[in-house]
C-alpha cells in the first residue's frame, strides 16, 4: 500500500494510515474474531445443502496483470508480503497480503495456491484465512535430497500494523498462526481444501512481522516446535507439541507486561547461535533492540543512537557471524535534526556494549520517501515516512564485507520504481560507511548501488543470494540475476540498461491484485474495469489477462454508457480522468495540470475513494421512421463534498460542462473566493459530508424534448446522510429543478440532524425505524437501488454493522444493528436480517453477522439482493406480501475463497446475467445468475480477446479498449511464428505473451511454431490428455473477410467427424494437422497452450491459407449447429469452440 505523495503524474497517493482509515466508512473491523464471523462449521454444512455447480464461482482474473508501474511496464501483481526460496532457487513460497499462500516448483514461472483456491463445498472454514504477514518454511531433505512432502510450513496470519478498517487495500489482523497439517504434495493436489490448522488464536486481530525458531530445537511434521512470533501484541512464542486453537504465551523482556504500552508493538525477531534478537516501538525510551541468549530470560537492552523513537525497526543478521546484527530504521538528519531519515546501525555483540552500536555513514536518507531536496545544506524528506510500512533488510558476507540490500518506498528513474540499494560496508579507523555517493541523496536513483530498476516500489521482503535478489513488493514478487551484467564503470547507460532487463517480474499467474471497485461493460460481457490499491484502473482484456489503464491508486470506474470505449477513472479524492484521453484531466473539482488553491481544498475535502454515477444522455432526434439512436452524450455525476453534475461526456471530450447539484452552476466560475468551496456543500453535524457513492434510481425523461431528464432521481450515500434527489417541476411547470439540499437527507426522520443522544439510544427496530441507524463504530459502505413507483423508491443500504463486547469481554456483532438496511420509499428503514438470521442446514439457509461492503440488486429479479461481507457472498430474497418486508438469506459462496468482498457488480444481455465480486486481494471472479445458468463447465477459444463464447458476436465487431474495428480472422488464440528461439525460452507462452504478439502482414514459406490456447471455465481442471485442439490447414482461402470462404456439406462432414475421432474423405486443399493435448491442465485460472510444427513451404505464394482450430472437452463436444452456416465468418461469430488464423505467404 503506498503510503506517499507520488508526483502527480504517476498517479500516485499520499495514502498514509490516517487517509486510509479515513476510507473505513468502506470498512470493518480489521481483524475479525469467531464472533464477528458466525459459526463457520455451521456454515460449512449450509453451503454443501445449497450446493449447484452450475451456480460455481470463477476466477476472471488478473491473473495476469500488464503495463505495471516501474521501468519496462513489468508485469504486476498485489502486495506480497513475504518470500521463502529453496536452496537450490527453484522452490519458492509467496504470502500475498489478502491473498494467501502460493507455491512454485520452477522459481515462480508458474504458482499454485495452497489453501487459496475457490473452496470445495466440504473443505473446513473455521481456520482459513487469506490474510498474511510472515512466513516460515523449513524445506525439506531426505538423505541430503530435496524432499517436498518434509517441507515444514507455519504462517503468520494478519499484515503487519493492522488498521482500524479493512477499507480497500487496507492492512487487515489475522486470526492466529497457522500450520500446513498436510503434506505439500497432498495440499497441491486438492486446492480446494484447507490444508491449514490453527494455533495462537489470542493473536486474531494481531498483525504479525516475522516468525523466527530456535535453531537448537528440531522441528517435526507432526507439529512439534519452539517458535516465536514479533506481533502487534508482543513477543509471543509457542514450545512442544502443536495443539490446534491453543494460545502461544507472551516472552516478557521488558520491566511491565507489554499491554502497559498501548502504542507498542515487537517489528522483527531474528533467533541465531547468538540467541534470540527482538525490536520493541511504540515503548518510548524502552524502543530499541532485546537480545537474551537462551530465548527467555535475562535480556539486554540495546540502545539504538540517535533513533527515532516509535519508528519501525527491522533485522539483518549476518549468517556468518551470528554476533553481529545490522538494524534498519529512522533518525534525525546529520544536519538539522528533522526526524525521518532512513539510518542503518550494526551492532556487534562479540565487543562490551554500547561502544560496538555504529550508526553507519553514508547511507541513502530517502528510503522510506519519496523525495528528497536539498535547502542550503540540509537535506529536507519529502512524502512522510513510511518506515511503518516500506521496510526490508537482507545481509551477506561476500569476500570478506557485509553486503547489505537494503528496501523502502520509491525511487525515479524513467519511471517509479522500488527504492532498492545494494550496498558494500567498509570500516575505516572504525568508522563503518555504506559508501552511498553524498551528491546523489536527491537522486538516489543515479548512485552505484540502486538496484530497484524495473522492479515495483513499496518493498515489504528481500532475499539475497549472491547475484540473485528476490523482492516482494506492493507489484507482487520480482527476481533479478545479475550474473554477466557488466560493472557499471563500464558504462553507466549499458548497466542501468541491463539491470532492468534482469529484472524479472514473476507475477504471471498470480492472482493476487486488491480491487476495490469493479464495474462492467455496457454491452459485452467480457470486459470489465477495476479500482486497485497500487495498481491503478486496470481493464480485462482477455480471458485472464488485465492491463493498466491509469497507473497509481485506483479508486471507482465506469464506462461510458452508450460509448464504451471511454471510461472515466479515479485516481484518489477529486481526481478523475477520463479515458483514453491522453491529456491531463483530473475530473470536477481539479481544472489544471498543476492544481492549486481551492481546487487542493476541495480535494482534501473528497473521501480517498468513491463511486460515481452514469446515465443516458438525450439521444439523437429521431429521423421517421427510424428509431433514435444512442445518445453520444452521457450525464455523469461525481462527489466530493458536494455534488459534481455533467450532461456532456461525450466522445474524447476530456472537458465537459461542470455544475454543482442543485444549483446547477459552475461553483468555479464564480468570482468570489467564498461561494467556490461553499455552494452546493453537504453538511451534517455541522462537518463536510463526504460522498462515498452516488446511484442513479431513474433515469428520467430521455426524449428530445424539452422536458429532457425530468424525472432524474440519483441516490448519494454520504459519510453521515443518506441522501435523494430528483429532478422535478414541483408545480408541475416547467424549469424543473433539483431537490434542495436541505429536503434531501433521508437517512433521518426529520431531514436535520437528530439530536446526538438520540442516535443510540431507540435504534432498536420494532420492526422498522424512521431514520437509518449510525452507531459509533459502525460505517455505511455502498447503496443498491431496488424498486419501488416514482416518489417512492426502495433500496438498500450496506453497513458493517455495530461491535460490541459481551460478558466475556469478547468482541461480538451487536443484534441491534443490522449489516443490511431497506428503504421503503416512504421514510420507514427496515432491517433485512441478514446480521441475525440463524444458519439452517436443512433449508439451506441463514445470514452472516460479519460487517457488510457491497450490495447489488439482480436485474432480472430484483427482490433478490447480493451482500458481499467479510467472507462472502449472500442471497436475499424479499418478501412483501405482509404488513411489513422480510428476507429469507442464504450464502452465496458455491467455490468461493472465503475473503472480503469489496465490490459488486451485474452485467446483463440476451444471453445472459453475471453477478462480478471484487475480492481483496483475489482478483475478479463471477457467477453465472442467469435463470438458466450455462456458463460453468464450458470450453471454448476466442474469435476476439474479449471473447466469452456465450454469446453470437456481432457482424462487426470493435475493440473496446481503442474502438479499433476487428478481424473474425485473427484470433486471439492462434499465433504463428518464424521456428526459431522465443523470448520465453523452452516454455510455453501465457495468454499475455499471445495477446501482444502483433499480427504478421506476410509469412515466409519456411517453418513456423504455431501455438494454440484452450479455455476452460470452472475452477475444476480438465486433465491436459482430456482437452483436445483439433488443428486443420485450409488453402486457397480468401483475400479478403472469412465470410467470402463458403462452407460445403464435405467441408462441414470433414471438420465434424475428424473432430469425433474418425477418419472422413477430405475436400480438397483441407488438411488436418493433427489433434494436440496440454501438457498441464485447464482451468479458469490457467489456460492450456499446445504447440506443433507447421511448413509454410508448399506449392504456390502471394497467397493465403487459414489455421482453424477446433477444441473440445468432456462435456464440451462439437454441437453440429455450429456448422450449419453459410460462409466460416458466420460460424466462428456463433461457435465458442472455433476460431481461425488467416495467414498470408509472400
Amino acid at each position: 500500500m503506498a503510503r506517499y505523495d507520488w508526483p502527480i503524474e504517476s498517479g500516485k497517493s499520499p495514502d498514509r494510515l490516517i487517509h486510509r482509515q479515513e476510507n473505513a466508512l468502506r470498512g470493518n473491523v480489521s481483524g475479525l474474531p469467531d464472533g464477528l464471523l458466525g459459526n463457520l462449521d455451521l456454515l460449512d454444512d449450509v453451503i454443501t445443502a445449497n450446493f449447484d455447480d452450475d451456480l460455481t464461482w470463477l476466477p476472471i482474473g488478473p491473473t495476469i496483470l500488464t503495463n505495471g508501474q516501474a521501468d519496462g511496464n513489468p508485469v504486476v501483481a498485489g502486495r506480497v508480503r513475504d518470500i521463502k526460496v529453496s536452496p537450490d532457487g527453484q522452490r519458492v513460497y509467496v504470502a500475498s497480503a489478502n491473498g494467501g499462500v502460493w507455491y512454485s516448483v520452477n522459481a515462480g514461472k508458474k504458482w499454485t495456491p495452497i489453501g487459496s483456491a475457490g473452496l470445495d463445498p466440504s473443505a473446513d472454514r473455521s481456520d482459513l484465512t487469506l490474510t498474511i504477514g510472515a512466513l516460515f518454511v523449513e524445506f525439506g531433505r531426505t538423505g541430503g535430497t530435496d524432499d517436498p512432502a518434509k517441507d515444514i510450513v507455519y504462517v503468520g496470519t494478519g499484515e503487519p500494523h493492522p488498521s482500524i478498517d479493512a477499507s480497500p487495500g487496507g492492512s487487515m489482523g489475522g486470526i492466529g498462526i497457522l500450520r500446513l497439517a498436510d503434506t505439500l504434495p497432498n495440499a497441491l493436489t486438492n486446492q480446494r481444501q484447507n490444508p491449514w490448522k490453527r494455533e495462537a488464536k489470542n493473536l486474531s486481530r494481531a498483525g504479525i512481522f516475522r516468525l523466527a525458531r530456535n535453531p537448537a530445537h528440531a522441528l517435526t511434521l507432526a507439529g512439534d516446535a519452539h517458535l516465536v512470533a514479533a506481533t502487534s501484541k508482543g513477543l509471543l512464542s509457542r514450545s512442544g507439541a502443536f495443539s490446534e486453537d491453543s494460545d502461544w504465551q507472551e516472552i516478557k523482556f521488558t520491566p511491565d507486561d507489554f499491554e502497559t504500552y498501548p502504542n507498542a508493538y515487537c517489528s522483527d525477531v531474528i533467533w541465531n547461535a547468538q540467541g534470540l534478537w527482538v525490536t520493541l516501538v511504540g515503548a518510548g525510551a524502552l524502543d530499541g533492540v532485546y537480545l537474551s541468549a537462551d530465548g527467555a530470560t535475562n535480556f539486554r537492552h540495546i540502545v539504538l543512537p540517535q533513533h527515532d523513537q516509535g519508528t519501525r525497526t527491522s533485522l539483518g543478521p549476518v549468517e556468518t557471524a551470528p554476533e553481529r546484527m545490522y538494524v534498519l530504521g529512522s533518525g534525525p538528519s546529520a544536519t538539522d535534526a528533522n526526524a525521518g531519515h532512513a539510518h542503518l546501525w550494526q551492532i556487534d555483540v562479540s565487543s562490551p556494549l554500547p561502544d560496538n552500536i555504529r550508526l553507519v555513514q553514508n547511507f541513502p536518507v530517502g528510503l522510506f520517501v519519496s523525495k528528497v531536496e536539498l535547502s542550503g545544506v540540509n537535506l529536507v524528506l519529502k512524502g512522510g515516512n513510511q518506515s511503518y510500512y516500506d521496510q526490508a533488510i537482507d545481509v551477506e558476507h561476500i569476500a570478506g564485507k557485509d553486503v547489505v540490500t537494503v528496501g523502502g518506498s520509491t525511487e525515479k528513474k524513467i519511471g517509479y520504481n522500488a527504492a532498492l540499494f545494494r550496498l558494500e560496508i567498509s570500516d575505516t579507523a572504525g568508522v563503518l560507511s555504506a559508501g552511498f555517493v553524498a551528491a546523489n541523496q536527491t537522486k538516489a536513483a543515479d548512485d552505484a548501488s540502486f538496484a530497484g530498476h524495473g522492479i515495483h516500489a513499496d518493498v515489504h521482503k528481500i532475499i539475497s543470494k549472491g547475484p540473485v535478489l528476490w523482492v516482494g513488493c506492493d507489484g507482487g514478487i520480482f527476481r533479478r540475476d545479475t550474473t554477466g551484467i557488466p560493472a557499471r564503470a563500464a558504462g553507466k547507460s549499458a548497466w542501468e540498461a541491463a539491470m532492468q532487463a534482469a529484472a524479472r517480474p514473476l507475477n504471471a499467474g498470480l492472482p493476487v491484485a486488491e480491487p476495490g471497485y469493479v464495474n462492467s461493460h455496457p454491452t459485452l460481457d467480457g470486459p470489465l474495469i477495476a479500482g486497485t490499491q497500487d495498481n491503478g484502473a486496470i481493464q480485462r482484456i482477455g480471458d485472464t489477462v488485465w492491463t493498466l489503464i491509469n497507473k497509481g491508486d485506483g479508486g471507482g470506474c465506469l464506462f461510458h454508457p452508450t460509448i464504451p470505449h471511454q471510461r472515466i477513472t479515479q485516481y484518489i479524492r477529486a481526481k478523475w480522468k477520463f479515458e483514453p484521453y491522453t491529456g491531463d484531466t483530473r475530473g470536477p473539482a481539479i481544472r489544471r495540470s498543476t492544481a492549486a488553491g481551492n481546487e487542493l481544498l476541495e480535494n482534501d475535502r473528497a473521501n480517498f475513494y468513491s463511486q460515481a454515477a452514469t446515465a443516458q444522455g438525450v439521444p439523437p432526434a429521431a429521423v421517421p421512421p427510424s428509431p433514435a439512436g444512442p445518445a453520444p452524450n452521457a450525464r455523469l455525476f461525481v462527489g466530493t463534498d458536494r455534488i459534481w453534475y455533467t450532461a456532456d461526456w461525450a466522445n474524447n471530450n476530456a472537458n465537459p460542462s461542470w455544475v454543482t447539484i442543485p444549483t446547477m452552476t459552475d461553483a468555479y466560475s464564480l468570482t468570489a473566493a467564498s461561494p467556490l468551496l461553499v455552494q452546493d456543500q453537504l453538511i451534517e453535524g455541522g462537518n463536510p459530508d463526504k460522498v462515498l457513492a452516488i446511484e442513479v434510481l431513474n433515469e428520467g425523461n430521455i426524449v428530445s424534448t424539452a422536458a429532457n431528464f425530468v424525472g432524474t432521481v440519483i441516490l448519494v450515500l454520504c459519510q453521515r446522510s443518506v441522501r435523494l434527489f430528483r429532478f422535478a417541476s414541483p408545480d408541475g411547470a416547467l424549469p424543473p429543478v433539483w431537490t434542495p439540499l436541505g429536503q434531501s437527507i433521508i437517512s433521518t426522520n426529520s431531514g436535520v440532524d437528530r439530536p446526538k443522544h438520540k442516535k443510540t439510544g431507540n435504534d432498536v427496530p420494532n420492526p422498522f425505524v424512521p431514520y437509518l441507524p449510525n452507531p459509533p463504530g459502525a460505517f455505511w459502505t455502498d447503496i443498491a437501488g431496488h424498486g419501488g413507483p416514482a416518489g417512492q423508491e426502495t433500496f438498500y443500504v450496506s453497513t458493517t454493522g455495530k461491535v460490541t463486547e459481551n460478558s466475556n469481554g469478547d468482541l461480538v456483532a451487536d443484534p441491534n444493528f443490522d449489516t443490511l438496511w431497506w428503504y421503503n420509499g416512504q421514510g420507514r428503514w427496515y432491517p433485512t436480517g441478514l446480521r441475525n438470521s440463524p444458519l439452517d442446514p436443512a433449508t439451506g439457509t441463514g445470514g452472516s453477522p460479519a460487517g457488510a461492503h457491497s450490495v447489488v440488486c439482480d436485474p432480472d429479479v430484483p427482490d433478490i439482493v447480493y451482500v458481499g461481507n467479510r467472507i462472502g457472498v449472500w442471497k436475499g430474497v424479499i418478501d412483501q406480501s405482509g404488513t411489513h418486508p422480510s428476507w429469507t438469506w442464504s450464502p452465496a459462496m458455491e467455490g468461493l475463497p472465503q475473503t472480503m468482498v469489496q465490490d459488486l457488480s451485474v452485467f446483463k444481455n440476451s444471453d445472459g446475467t453475471y453477478l462480478r465480486a471484487a475480492l481483496v486481494s483475489r482478483g475478479v471472479w463471477e457467477r453465472d445468475i442467469s435463470a438458466v445458468p450455462v456458463s460453468v463447465g464450458r470450453t471454448f477459444i476466442r474469435t476476439f480477446a474479449h471473447d466469452t463464447g456465450r454469446s453470437t458476436l456481432p457482424e462487426t465487431q470493435r475493440d473496446p479498449l481503442t474502438d479499433a474495428l476487428l478481424n473474425f480472422h485473427e484470433s486471439p488464440d492462434i499465433m504463428v511464428l518464424r521456428t526459431g528461439t522465443h523470448p520465453w525460452a523452452a516454455d510455453l507462452p501465457n495468454e499475455a505473451v499471445m495477446l501482444a504478439q502483433p499480427s504478421t502482414a506476410n509469412y515466409a514459406k519456411a517453418m513456423h511454431d504455431v501455438f494454440v490456447m484452450a479455455h476452460h471455465r470452472h475452477i475444476i481442471p480438465v486433465a491436459g490428455a482430456d482437452m483436445n485442439v483439433d488443428v486443420f490447414l485450409q488453402k486457397a482461402a480468401p483475400a479478403g473477410p472469412i465470410s467470402g470462404f463458403a462452407i460445403t456439406s464435405a467441408w462441414r462432414t470433414a471438420i465434424k467427424e475428424i473432430v469425433r475421432g474418425n477418419s472422413p474423405a477430405m475436400p480438397a486443399g483441407l488438411s488436418h494437422l493433427g489433434r494436440f493435448n496440454p501438457i498441464d491442465p485447464v482451468e479458469a485460472r490457467t489456460p492450456g497452450v499446445v504447440r506443433f510444427s507447421l511448413d509454410l513451404n508448399f506449392a504456390g505464394s502471394n497467397d493465403h491459407v487459414m489455421l482453424v482450430a477446433v477444441v473440445t472437452s468432456p462435456g464440451n463436444g462439437l454441437p453440429t449447429p455450429d456448422l450449419d452456416k453459410a460462409n466460416l465468418r458466420d460460424i466462428v461469430r456463433g461457435s465458442a469452440v472455433i476460431a481461425v488464423r488467416k495467414i498470408h505467404r509472400a
